[in-house]
């Protein structure tokens, strides 16, 4: 009776471990799926709908991206606590978010500031709502309405590419792969993300090749080290509260401070 009892313990565990190694597996897997299918909106956005030329904001890959994420976490094993959508410690990485990105913000325009000063130059900031565009002057602009549109758009996509890039990849890509490569292929990913926008001003002849390339490579380069940097904001308390507070505010400035 022990024996059986054993036996029948043992092949309980094996199913278990068996289980939980198919559910990594498909979780890996969706991976490449709903990565394919996130970039091809975005694809589809920029290039064709161009949904931020009626409102300056991105619209239509922000509402989809939300909707893909969070039908994922409320079908899926992986709850939305499980994402990083958590409420535990929540005002500890609003506020940690917050600090980090202000006082990244400062230094970076002051420093801006400063070298312009110092080579003759008279800098101004104006606080004035922008879209977004890399040819200047043509930038959609706008008063109080724009500015709220914004603010809103801002926070969508920092939900959603929280969500995706940071939530959904990293908590499936280090099912399988290390935390430090997990990552590095969300940051990469995060990077070609942002290589749209150069490729619509290339398609819509507003820049030659070499200016897209060398576009393209900052974009790229930049939107990876900040993949990285809130990649590791995130990792520490499994909250991706943190990542947001900090995207948002980061966009928003972007936007209103010129």
């Amino acid at each position: 009776l022990i024996i059986a009892r054993m036996q029948k313990d043992r092949h309980r565990m094996q199913d278990h471990i068996l289980t939980r190694t198919t559910n990594r597996s498909a979780s890996f897997r969706i991976v490449p799926a709903f990565t394919i299918i996130l970039f091809a909106i975005r694809c589809l956005d920029v290039l064709v709908i161009r949904s931020d030329q009626w409102l300056g904001e991105q619209i239509v890959t922000k509402v989809f991206g939300i909707i893909l994420i969070f039908s994922y976490a409320a079908f899926s094993s992986q709850s939305f606590r499980g994402i990083g959508f958590t409420t535990k410690k929540l005002w500890k990485s609003i506020c940690l978010g917050s600090t980090i990105i202000l006082l990244s913000l400062f230094i970076g325009y002051a420093g801006e500031w400063l070298f312009l000063y110092v080579t003759g130059k008279n800098p101004v900031i104006y606080v004035m709502p922008e879209g977004n565009s890399l040819i200047p002057n043509t930038a959609m602009s706008g008063g109080l309405g724009l500015g709220m549109i914004l603010v809103l758009g801002n926070i969508l996509n920092a939900i959603m590419e929280e969500g995706f890039f940071r939530g959904f990849l990293i908590g499936n890509l280090k099912r399988k792969l290390s935390v430090r490569a997990a990552v590095l292929i969300q940051a990469l990913l995060f990077g070609i993300w942002h290589i749209f926008w150069p490729l619509r001003d290339f398609l819509d002849s507003k820049t030659d090749l070499t200016a897209f390339l060398v576009t393209s490579a900052v974009y790229c380069v930049a939107a990876t080290i900040i993949g990285l940097a809130w990649g590791v904001l995130f990792m520490p308390t499994d909250n991706l509260w943190i990542a947001v507070v900090a995207h948002t505010i980061n966009n928003t400035v972007m936007n209103f401070c010129i």
